[in-house]
């Protein structure tokens, strides 16, 4: 949880000890249900994780009264008791309630500056929600019915009161050689039902002849039972889950990478297809390191966020006619920026730059929407989700190329890798992406139309600085690691897949250092890494 904890904060005209600028008030939305739920709004999420369990069911009853409520009367207004509130404020709360940011952008009211101990915890209404609310668990009732008859398979079967059935058969029934199976002494083993999701309401069971049936038959017969009704209340109530691929499906989708690019649209907009080392720079001075430096004779894809690429595309910087120029695009998209985005992606592909590198869904659908008109090839960086083959294979209806997670480790990811695959084998990682300004939390908005980038230091517990930038175009701060990721003792350069240079916060010494460094690693003959601590990030281990 780094963002509750303490942190000294130095940056122009800010110099701070011990401020949780990152803490933000616990959020609380409860009277604006009519507004969420009129918006299309069809779960509500409470937080539950390292709470305790008379908060996650106090908040889940107040919400669950007040969207019953609602929904008895859409046009009444919708008050929420003084007595309520009360409960809420006094549920084992971080801090002040605040109803975070939907309704307003940013600011410093939503941060608790002060320490977020916990606080407001009242033991009576603890004590009434533990009467009310736990101590015990809600369990399905079903009914069963067993057909057993000698020379006979087996029968169970398992139903609801909502109507959901189903039929399980298990081995012949064998004749008794002793004693024989009595209905009462089966009805009794079936009915150990448990810790499962169910209950037992009914029981009717039909021996035919002198049977002898084994309890491990039964105990079978019952796990079975059981789980295919499991599966049978999900399908009813979410059938869109029964759509989903087959595991050999996928397997057999994601066995040739190449492969894929041939069966989805994504092919009408792709790049060459190759491998080779990529860059990303953000700064117009950083893309004059790259350009001058001998590795941008091997750089293959060169990614320019939005100043690199105003630099760009004002030819103040030359670029290799080999190089593949791609415009990088913010982390967030707002709807207010839409119509900014749009002119600079259109003005850029009439001075053609034709590929995008793209950061969430909000930008897939809007290039996806451009491409009527403007044949873009996309690649899609880390923030976007591709975890698996099945997401992997979803991505490739948009695009050509997509960057691996950092999250996985190198088995994971030598599952997904391919010619159409990116890796980041060095570059500081973004920690945190937030809307609320470093500098707005701790003293006013720096926007001006001169310096639309600014730098803040963030020291935790441990000495350990964090780089903050703040992005005023697009108004977002990202917030880096203190160290770099360096792949270079892991990367295996033998299997197929583009590797990436990420450079962010990195002055032109330092840049020129990693450059000279990776492109010796290239030829494999590299010397000692000029960064002293940098991270392998899940290289070697899940996530956990």
């Amino acid at each position: 949880q780094p963002c509750r904890l303490p942190y000294q904060v130095s940056a122009q005209g800010i110099e701070s000890k011990d401020t949780y600028t990152l803490s933000l008030k616990d959020m609380c939305t409860i009277e604006h249900i009519p507004k969420l739920i009129e918006a299309g709004m069809d779960s509500f999420k409470i937080e539950g994780r390292m709470k305790r369990s008379e908060y996650a069911a106090g908040v889940t009853a107040l919400y669950r009264k007040y969207i019953d409520r609602y929904y008895k009367n859409p046009n009444k207004p919708l008050h929420i008791s003084g007595e309520d509130k009360y409960v809420l404020e006094h549920l084992y709360m971080r801090s002040e309630l605040h109803d975070g940011y939907l309704q307003k952008h940013n600011g410093k009211e939503m941060v608790t500056h002060d320490a977020p101990s916990y606080s407001g915890l009242e033991e009576t209404i603890l004590a009434d929600i533990r009467q009310k609310y736990l101590g015990y668990t809600q369990k399905l009732p079903v009914s069963i019915y067993g057909y057993f008859e000698v020379g006979q398979e087996s029968v169970l079967a398992v139903y609801t009161d909502a109507g959901v059935s189903v039929t399980v058969n298990g081995p012949v029934v064998e004749a008794a050689q002793k004693a024989s199976a009595t209905e009462e002494a089966v009805a009794k083993q079936l009915s150990k039902l448990g810790n499962t999701h169910f209950v037992l309401q009914n029981s009717d069971i039909s021996i035919q002849g002198d049977a002898f049936i084994p309890n491990g038959v039964l105990n079978a017969l019952r796990r079975e039972a059981l789980a295919q009704l499991e599966d049978a209340i999900i399908m009813k109530y979410f059938p869109k889950l029964s759509l989903r691929a087959s595991s050999e499906e996928l397997d057999n989708l994601a066995s040739d990478d190449n492969g894929l690019l041939t069966k989805t649209a994504s092919e009408k907009f792709a790049p060459a297809k190759a491998s080779g080392l990529t860059v990303l720079v953000k700064t117009k001075e950083q893309l004059q390191v790259v350009c001058a430096h001998s590795v941008s004779q091997r750089v293959h894809t060169l990614y320019l966020e939005d100043e690199a690429m105003e630099a760009y595309l004002a030819g103040k910087v030359a670029v290799s006619q080999d190089t593949l120029v791609v415009y990088a695009m913010p982390y967030i998209l707002r709807a207010k920026d839409i119509s900014a985005i749009k002119a600079f992606v259109e003005k850029m592909f009439h001075a053609g730059v034709s590929t995008v590198l793209v950061r969430n869904v909000e930008e897939l659908a809007l290039i996806k929407q451009m491409q009527q008109s403007m044949p873009f090839a996309i690649v899609t960086d880390a923030s976007l989700y591709c975890w698996n083959r099945e997401a992997k294979h979803a991505l490739h209806e948009y695009a050509s190329r997509m960057t691996l997670p950092f999250e996985l480790n190198a088995k994971e990811l030598r599952l997904l890798r391919g010619q159409d695959t990116e890796q980041i084998v060095y570059g500081y990682i973004p920690l945190m992406i937030t809307a609320n300004c470093i500098y707005k939390t701790n003293s006013a908005c720096r926007l001006s139309k001169d310096k639309l980038s600014h730098q803040a230091l963030l020291k935790d517990r441990y000495g350990k600085i964090f780089t903050a930038i703040t992005n005023c175009k697009y108004c977002y701060n990202i917030i880096y690691n203190s160290v770099p990721l360096s792949l270079h003792k892991k990367y295996n350069k033998a299997l197929p897949g583009f590797y990436r240079l990420q450079f962010s916060i990195e002055d032109a010494n330092a840049m020129q250092a990693v450059l000279n460094y990776y492109e010796n690693w290239m030829q494999d003959t590299s010397d000692e890494f000029p960064v002293k601590e940098y991270t392998t990030a899940h290289e070697n281990r899940q996530v956990e």
